[in-house]
């Protein structure tokens, strides 16, 4: 047993990529439990990080236990208030709410690896132009590139959510769609590739791999549209989510690691990305469309933060964005 955990601390990046593709994707297989394939990501990234720091650093505090229950209830109620517009099933609801109360609640864990990571959603200190950037000008990008899609597909710009619905919409890409990734691509992966890589090398590296995390969402079009199109989906998603990695790594190193922002920069995105109708975004023309044009815009800004923040050099080994083998625990 001490052999395997010994294997899996030398080769924690391996072990956590593997292990977030098999519960991904073998979950994803199960319709029922679909929308549960999202935090394999995140449970992945724990399991590893308590095999690599498995130390107790403490008793599990009773605000521990107050966190994991109002956490749950509140994302049980949320969930259950827009299931009717998303189908989810009641097991779905509870599952989910169980994932995600576990995953708030672990910053307050006693294991240390545990701890370690999920601490950081709590980092919420940091500059206000990073929360002008992630609410206000990310929204604003998408939303361009939404009309942009639609007017080069000549298809009738509309809004997909009345007033109504947004809260729930935001709340279904905040719970399912957002942090239960960032905790493993951005909260255990990146620091770790930012340990061995420039944050250039780092994001080249973690963008193919997110990207083809993805590729299960496609098989619709692969048995509707042929082998081909399929191919072509997921080739053109590598143009639309390699630059984006980017612009995460940057958000992500310059907020002293804050996993909070990039939880919202990912939400922010899907939401207003979903807030406007693309007819389009079924069909095949469409999909590529919107990946080209995206991957074009983000381009641009992933550049010209390439070259500011010179992200060909090596963060420097005090950063907060890069993982230590020996870290101050924080404090309950």
């Amino acid at each position: 047993m001490n052999s395997i955990a010994n294997s899996i601390r030398n080769n924690q990046l391996i072990f956590f990529f593997i292990l977030a593709f098999l519960l991904s994707w073998l979950v994803y297989l199960i319709p029922e439990f679909s929308s549960i394939s999202l935090f394999g990501v995140a449970l992945a990234a724990i399991i590893i990080a308590a095999i690599v720091k498995p130390q107790i650093i403490g008793k599990q505090t009773l605000k521990k236990w107050l966190a994991f229950l109002i956490t749950f209830i509140i994302t049980l109620i949320a969930l259950y208030t827009i299931s009717p517009l998303y189908s989810l099933p009641l097991i779905d609801i509870i599952i989910s709410s169980l994932i995600v109360a576990y995953i708030i609640s672990g910053g307050l864990s006693n294991i240390k690896g545990v701890r370690e990571l999920l601490s950081k959603q709590y980092i919420w200190k940091v500059n206000v132009k990073w929360y002008i950037f992630v609410i206000i000008i990310v929204p604003i990008i998408y939303f361009l590139i939404s009309i942009i899609t639609d007017l080069l597909s000549g298809q009738p710009i509309q809004f997909q959510y009345t007033s109504y619905g947004l809260i729930p919409f935001f709340i279904f890409t905040l719970i399912l769609n957002s942090f239960e990734e960032e905790i493993g691509w951005r909260g255990f992966a990146l620091p770790r590739l930012q340990n061995r890589y420039s944050p250039l090398i780092a994001s080249l590296i973690l963008g193919v791999i997110w990207t083809i995390w993805h590729f299960p969402n496609y098989l619709p079009q692969l048995f509707s549209d042929g082998v081909i199109i399929f191919i072509l989906i997921c080739l053109a998603k590598f143009i639309l989510i390699i630059p984006i990695t980017f612009i995460y790594t940057w958000v992500y190193n310059n907020t002293r690691g804050s996993l909070l922002l990039v939880i919202l920069l990912h939400a922010v995105g899907n939401f207003s990305v979903g807030l406007v109708l693309s007819p389009t975004l079924t069909s095949f023309n469409g999909l590529i469309i919107f990946d080209v044009t995206n991957g074009v815009i983000f381009s641009i800004i992933a550049v010209a933060i390439i070259l500011k923040d010179k992200m060909w050099l090596k963060l420097p080994e005090n950063s907060e964005a890069t993982y230590k083998e020996t870290e101050t625990p924080v404090k309950s």
